[in-house]
């Protein structure tokens, strides 16, 4: 809550069990502060003194845990729709949390994946050979820094190339 007379506050935080702190400002004009790169599930320990125009206050402390880091699940369901010759749709349950995903994609039995991304928890393909076994594996994003493993591979065959013939 807002102290009358407040210019400013300072507020400094650490983990629990560091002997420094972090000072997150010295001129914080409100009464609220977003701190970013904690780690996850831990306990810190914060205090706030307050500015006013005759002086600074002494620390009010508390303390907080930081929530657990979410898990960024693997993909399941994956399965192949809308087989032509040449493409496919590549589809997957998708996960909760997810901010994306990884693909990649091989002729059965290569040794070089071909890698893409999906916004969404389906990918299609269109550049593919013609009566041609395919796995893929899809990993889950959550974030910048948290990504799944990928996934086990699931396979589809493209269909053949069609033919022309002379019905004469």
């Amino acid at each position: 809550a807002a102290v009358s007379g407040a210019v400013s506050y300072s507020l400094d935080y650490k983990l629990n069990s560091s002997a420094t702190w972090t000072n997150f400002s010295t001129t914080l004009a409100g009464t609220s502060a977003n701190l970013t790169g904690l780690t996850a599930g831990s306990l810190y320990d914060w205090r706030v003194s307050t500015n006013c125009s005759s002086g600074t206050s002494a620390y009010a402390s508390a303390q907080f845990t930081t929530t657990t880091a979410a898990t960024c699940n693997v993909p399941t369901g994956l399965g192949a729709s809308a087989i032509t010759a040449t493409g496919a749709t590549l589809g997957w349950t998708a996960v909760s949390g997810a901010t994306g995903y990884n693909v990649q994609y091989r002729v059965v039995g290569a040794s070089t994946w071909t890698s893409a991304t999906s916004a969404t928890n389906s990918l299609v393909l269109s550049t593919l050979t013609a009566s041609t076994n395919y796995e893929f594996q899809v990993q889950t994003v959550c974030s910048a820094t948290s990504t799944s493993a990928f996934s086990a591979s699931a396979t589809f065959t493209t269909a053949a190339a069609g033919t022309c013939s002379n019905n004469f």
